[in-house]
């Protein structure tokens, strides 16, 4: 009997300098956005580090989603193509196709996760 109380008192002396369990980091959210009439639709994503944005063309005419820091481009896509962009950083990005300037966007990335996985 003395066993067991001796074990039960470890444990808890085990428990009580034990780290803290902290919460799983929310899973990545992909955010579609439509190329489609020569704009980004929408044209304004609010996003998480570690969140990804599909691109995807329905126009017939080519376009890129090309950020204006260059810190990412999907480079050309063609109709029905589509390009995923991870975001592992934060602040506002505006974006542009570098085939039609007039095309722009907006990505806002707020949070501190990090997801380097593409």
């Amino acid at each position: 009997m003395a066993c067991i109380h001796y074990g039960l008192a470890l444990l808890r002396a085990a428990e009580a300098f034990a780290p803290a369990v902290q919460a799983a980091a929310p899973e990545p959210r992909v955010h579609q956005v439509e190329i489609t009439g020569f704009a980004f639709v929408p044209s304004r994503i609010e996003a998480r580090a570690g969140d990804v944005i599909a691109f995807t063309n329905r126009d017939f005419a080519p376009h890129t989603a090309s950020a204006d820091s260059s810190k990412w481009d999907t480079g050309r896509l063609k109709n029905g193509a589509s390009a995923r962009v991870v975001l592992n950083y934060t602040g506002t990005v505006p974006c542009h196709c570098e085939l039609h300037l007039h095309m722009k966007g907006d990505v806002v990335i707020t949070g501190a996760k990090s997801v380097h996985a593409r």
